[in-house]
């Protein structure tokens, strides 16, 4: 064999090994694809846990400030109140208000938190509210004008003793939306259950 027949296989074979290395090495540095952004509403849908204590570093005026400026309804400027009771099997269904007294328009969206407290000082009692399966949407409110929302308490002789551990209670602690402080409405002949993995409470959104 004459070596002119050796040398080109070789460097046909050199050829290919170099094209296939520069090809692997353009898929390594590929940018990859950027993740579409995803919008967001300026107001805030979710309240905090009602668990969650109000705040007490001094940064309360800020938060005020900077939710006043979107137009958002702000636990200050909100009167809290039961505008009426519905009787259920096993449950008590309460139709509660926020009226607006800021003074000015303002609007909110999403659920509040709740909780039931007492011990005459606030404590919580049990776990916080469960949200029911619905929409949510905004609600724009004038200077005096109500929100309101539904919470369904279950009977707290409905569960297990052991596992309820009923607990006298004095009302209820709520969150409006996107707030970090909270209002009390007091309800009379309540009870809660203390085991705090268990919520006997069911909130609407807004409406």
């Amino acid at each position: 064999m004459k070596t002119r027949d050796l040398i080109i296989p070789a460097l046909l074979l050199t050829t290919l090994a170099l094209t296939a290395c520069g090809t692997g090495g353009d898929q390594g540095s590929a940018t990859p694809t950027a993740e579409p952004e995803v919008l967001q509403n300026d107001l805030p849908s979710e309240s905090p846990s009602p668990d969650m204590a109000p705040d007490e570093q001094g940064h309360r005026a800020d938060d005020v400030t900077a939710n006043t400026a979107k137009g958002a309804c702000i636990t200050e400027g909100l009167e809290l109140t039961v505008a009426g009771e519905q009787g259920a099997a096993g449950s008590r269904i309460l139709d509660l208000e926020l009226k607006n007294t800021s003074g000015k328009d303002c609007q909110m969206i999403g659920f509040p938190g709740v909780s039931i407290v007492g011990g005459g000082n606030g404590t919580q009692i049990g776990a916080p509210a469960n949200r029911e399966n619905r929409g949510t949407d905004y609600v724009e409110l004038k200077d005096g004008d109500v929100a309101t929302f539904t919470v369904t308490i279950s009977q707290a002789g409905a569960y297990d003793e052991a596992e309820c551990q009923p607990t006298p209670a004095d009302g209820l602690r709520v969150f409006p939306p996107g707030n970090t402080n909270s209002s009390y409405v007091a309800v009379p002949g309540l009870t809660g259950c203390a085991n705090p993995e268990l919520s006997i409470l069911n909130v609407g959104p807004v409406a």
